[in-house]
């Protein structure tokens, strides 16, 4: 959330709970939602879910419709590296964005920052 403040881009918040999803909004921008309709767009679906939450797969079909082969989706778990829900965004085609690049990346850009000091 943070880094996508920085960009012109619209950022909907969709949590487990409410209260968070609220406090996110406030905190970098955006608008919550309560629920999802199968109305709604989006181009990028971040998850920072445990795996375990996917065990009982209300959230992924509740997902589902917004996956598709434009869609990037990032999940910042690392382990498995296939979680339950890139496996439904691999099976729609869609970008994958895995965990352990996210890590890499991040680790990369702190070197370059210290690299700086």
């Amino acid at each position: 959330a943070h880094a996508l403040s920085d960009y012109s881009c619209q950022i909907h918040y969709y949590n487990r709970t409410i209260i968070k999803a609220k406090k996110l909004a406030r905190r970098y921008g955006g608008k919550t939602l309560e629920s999802l309709s199968t109305s709604m767009k989006f181009d990028i679906i971040i998850s920072t879910l445990p795996p375990s939450a996917y065990a009982d797969s209300i959230l992924l079909e509740k997902l589902a419709p917004f996956i598709h082969a434009k869609s990037v989706v990032m999940d910042v778990n690392y382990r498995p590296k296939i979680t339950p829900l890139l496996q439904l965004a691999q099976n729609n085609n869609a970008h994958l964005i895995f965990g352990e690049t996210l890590f890499e990346q991040q680790a990369l850009l702190q070197q370059q920052f210290w690299q700086l000091k």
